[in-house]
């Protein structure tokens, strides 16, 4: 059964994935998906996005309180799970969005035109 670390679920989830009250999952059947840690990203608005998935809701548990003291990773892939491709897809918007906004506000050197030129016509393009 995929759960998270035992320090960090309560014997009251416990209890109701035991008597089916809450939806569990084997392990083999959990999707990964690495979920940076932007402003975006944060657990609220990840879990303000699942609530869309009735699924989510029902594996993880009952009590708000409990919800967050999960590991963070444990959550987006209790989402990513149930939600699937959508979710990936609102986390990849969010991570271009933030991408964009960095690109926005960077300082650039001052060169000649012309390498300027070549510079933004490349795909080729690493940060600072």
């Amino acid at each position: 059964m995929y759960l998270p670390p035992y320090d960090c679920v309560t014997i009251f989830h416990l209890r109701d994935l035991a008597a089916r009250k809450r939806t569990w999952l084997k392990c083999d059947g959990v999707k990964i998906l690495q979920v940076p840690q932007f402003e975006g990203l944060k657990v609220e608005v990840l879990l303000q996005y699942a609530e869309q998935f009735p699924e989510v809701r029902k594996a993880l548990p009952e009590v708000q309180r409990e919800i967050v003291k999960m590991p963070r990773a444990y959550i987006c892939n209790i989402i990513y799970t149930f939600a699937g491709e959508p979710f990936a897809e609102f986390v990849n918007g969010k991570v271009r969005a933030r991408n964009q906004k960095i690109q926005q506000e960077q300082d650039y050197i001052q060169m000649d035109p012309e390498i300027a030129a070549i510079y933004q016509r490349s795909t080729a393009v690493s940060g600072k």
